[in-house]
């Protein structure tokens, strides 16, 4: 599957992300979702952004689009600990708890354990 060609420059999808990070931040989920859906549209969210989009959306109740989300998300996500505990999250919400515990153990044993206890 080929990515759209994006029509905004680099920064400007930048600030859609840092809107949506803030947006998020604020406890406004669906609009955090809308700013981080028309960044993905570009083809340049990536990584994190793709792990805060699916945050965003499992915040504004749409956790089957949050699983989507993260099940196209790149190597740049996938190889951080964040993506576990995203995708845990958004598992739990849709009733799958085994595999929510499975996914979450998995991404504890990326996290060094100082993150893990607050150390």
């Amino acid at each position: 599957m080929s990515r759209p060609q994006s029509v905004l420059p680099a920064e400007t999808v930048q600030l859609l992300q840092v809107l949506g990070f803030l947006y998020l931040q604020s406890n406004r989920a669906h609009e955090a979702a809308v700013l981080l859906e028309a960044a993905a549209h570009t083809g340049l969210c990536q990584g994190r952004a793709a792990i805060l989009l699916a945050l965003a959306q499992l915040r504004s109740n749409a956790p089957e689009r949050a699983l989507s989300t993260l099940d196209d998300a790149g190597p740049d996500a996938t190889a951080r600990p964040a993506y576990g505990i995203a995708r845990a999250q958004v598992l739990s919400a849709l009733g799958r708890t085994i595999e929510a515990r499975q996914v979450l153990s998995a991404a504890s044993g990326c996290l060094p354990s100082k993150q893990l206890h607050g150390r």
